[in-house]
C-alpha cells in the first residue's frame, strides 16, 4: 500500500504550486491527483510588514545623509559624548 500525502497551497496564474507552507518540499517525479476547491485563494495582508520596511528604510537613509555631513570634529564629538553617557547614541526602532 502506498503513502499519500496532502499539500495545501494555492496555484499561481503561471500554474506553478506554492505550498501554504514554505518549509515544505514537495516531492518530485510522483503521480498527483489536484483537487481544486471552489474557494479563492486570499493573498495576506502585507501591508503592515511593508509600512515597516518602509519606516526601516527612512530611517536608514536619514542616518546615511545625516553622515555624510559629520565633520571630523562632529565625530571626535560623538565620540566623547559615548565615553561619558550612551543616552545620545541609542536609538531604538520598532518593526
Amino acid at each position: 500500500m502506498e503513502m499519500l500525502q496532502a499539500y495545501q497551497g494555492h496555484f499561481q496564474v503561471d500554474g506553478r504550486f506554492v505550498a501554504d507552507n514554505p518549509s515544505v518540499k514537495l516531492p518530485t517525479k510522483r503521480k498527483v491527483i489536484v483537487t481544486i476547491l471552489e474557494d479563492e485563494y486570499i493573498t495576506p495582508d502585507n501591508s503592515k510588514h511593508q509600512h515597516r520596511v518602509n519606516r526601516f528604510r527612512k530611517i536608514m537613509q536619514e542616518a546615511s545623509a545625516a553622515e555624510g555631513n559629520l565633520t571630523d570634529a562632529d565625530w571626535d564629538e560623538l565620540e566623547n559624548i559615548r565615553e561619558t553617557t550612551n543616552a545620545g547614541m541609542s536609538r531604538t526602532v520598532n518593526l
